[in-house]
C-alpha cells in the first residue's frame, strides 16, 4: 500500500502546529486520503540549524520503511530553509519517485510512478 507523509513544523515553542496540521489533513481528505493512508511528522525546531532536523531524519526513515507515494507540506519552508538540504531532498524524492505537494504555494511536483 502506498502511503503519504504530512510534514508539519514550526520554529519555536511560541508557535502552534495546529493550523498547518488541520489544513494539511483537510487537504489530504479532499484528495481522497484517510487517516490510514498517512504518516504525520510534527516537530518544533528551527530550519536554519546546522544539524539535520529530527523531522527530516524521521522522513528519511519513513521512506526506507514504507512505500511513500507523496510528501505533503503546508509550505516548502517546512522542509527546510537551507538550499542544500532542499536539493538533497529533491534528489531523494526523485530517486524514490515521491511526489512533493505544498498546499500554501499550490505547488506539486508529480513523479511518474
Amino acid at each position: 500500500m502506498k502511503r503519504i507523509v504530512l510534514i508539519v513544523r514550526v520554529s519555536s515553542d511560541k508557535q502552534s502546529n495546529d493550523e498547518q496540521r488541520n489544513q494539511l489533513i483537510e487537504y489530504c481528505k479532499s484528495e481522497g486520503y484517510t487517516v490510514n493512508d498517512w504518516l504525520l511528522i510534527e516537530n518544533v525546531e528551527s530550519a536554519t540549524q546546522k544539524n539535520e532536523l529530527d523531522g527530516l531524519k524521521r522522513l528519511k526513515q519513513a521512506i526506507k520503511d514504507y512505500s511513500i507515494q507523496s510528501v505533503y507540506v503546508w509550505e516548502l519552508s517546512r522542509l527546510s530553509r537551507r538550499y542544500e538540504v532542499l536539493e538533497q531532498l529533491r534528489n531523494l524524492f526523485i530517486e524514490n519517485k515521491i511526489n512533493l505537494i505544498s498546499k500554501r504555494e499550490n505547488f506539486s511536483c508529480w513523479m511518474k510512478i
